[in-house]
């Protein structure tokens, strides 16, 4: 397999350059390299060929910051800034992985949020899917034997999302790159994932349940599922505000923080039901947008 250094490409103008240049961020920002030697190797894809990038200690932070900017609208490239500027070692591929060790979880550590992921029955060509090299995946032909689906390739894993970023990404620009079915997917609790707050990326999930967002039926289930979702993430917070609460007020002043409390509950009871009544004129108006 052939081996590219990547300092030699960092100043390149050359088009095939610029795509494995910008694989090559995307793979750092995700974990997905192994340390040898004194060096860090990443495999990636270049028409067909797999090629291994070493990265060395002869380039520095500031040569990968410049890298990112290949791919600025991502937010997991200012995830990546951000924790390079606080991790202080020494030298690049100690700072890797040091990134990588803090950054890539257990599946077992996501299990109790729910993980969505868009994706098409049919091929998807989309020009930004090239840059990240994000080939498409025939899911359908994985599930006839069994129900998880991977990367057949091992190299670039699987994006799935938060509940907030599924409401984010009901519109037609996500469908257009991502495809307009959905599954809803667990980690599998020994595989290693990564995650930036609002994506988790790993090598395999378990299907849980497929939607289609042109049956009406499906975007229902999906609906009661992302209202089933907030509503637990309020009322984890109001106890959270409640056990705050108790905790300020003495044994003294029970009955007076009964009261407060009791009002407080039931304005708090109350804004969830406007919240739940807007997200679900929200849901509602952008899926019309999309049928």
């Amino acid at each position: 397999m052939k081996k590219i250094n990547l300092k030699d490409i960092l100043t390149s103008k050359d088009d095939a350059d610029y795509e494995v240049k910008a694989q090559v961020i995307k793979k750092l920002i995700l974990g997905l390299f192994k340390t040898v030697d004194d060096h860090i190797e990443i495999e990636i894809i270049l028409d067909d060929q797999r090629l291994i990038i070493e990265v060395e200690d002869n380039i520095s932070k500031n040569d990968l910051e410049d890298l990112a900017t290949l791919i600025p609208d991502e937010p997991s490239v200012a995830f990546l800034r951000s924790k390079l500027i606080a991790i202080q070692e020494n030298t690049l591929v100690k700072t890797l992985n040091r990134y990588k060790e803090d950054n890539m979880k257990k599946g077992s550590e996501f299990l109790d949020q729910t993980w969505f992921k868009l994706y098409s029955p049919e091929e998807i060509k989309d020009p930004l899917r090239d840059i990240y090299g994000a080939k498409w995946i025939d899911y359908n032909l994985q599930l006839k034997s069994g129900n998880i689906i991977s990367d057949p390739d091992n190299l670039y894993g699987l994006w799935a999302m938060s509940a907030d970023m599924m409401i984010e990404s009901l519109n037609k620009e996500s469908f257009k790159h991502y495809g307009d079915h959905l599954f809803i997917v667990a980690p599998l609790p020994d595989e290693l994932y990564f995650f930036d707050r609002k994506e988790l990326i790993g090598p395999r999930y378990a299907v849980k349940n497929k939607l289609d967002f042109k049956n009406p039926d499906d975007i229902r289930i999906l609906f009661d599922l992302l209202i089933t979702i907030k509503k637990k993430e309020l009322e984890k917070e109001l106890k959270k505000e409640r056990d705050n609460f108790w905790d300020r007020k003495d044994n003294d002043s029970k009955i007076n923080a009964q009261l407060i409390y009791n009002e407080r509950s039931a304005k708090e009871y109350r804004t969830s039901k406007i919240i739940f009544f807007l997200l679900g004129i929200l849901i509602g108006v952008v899926i019309g947008k999309l049928m």
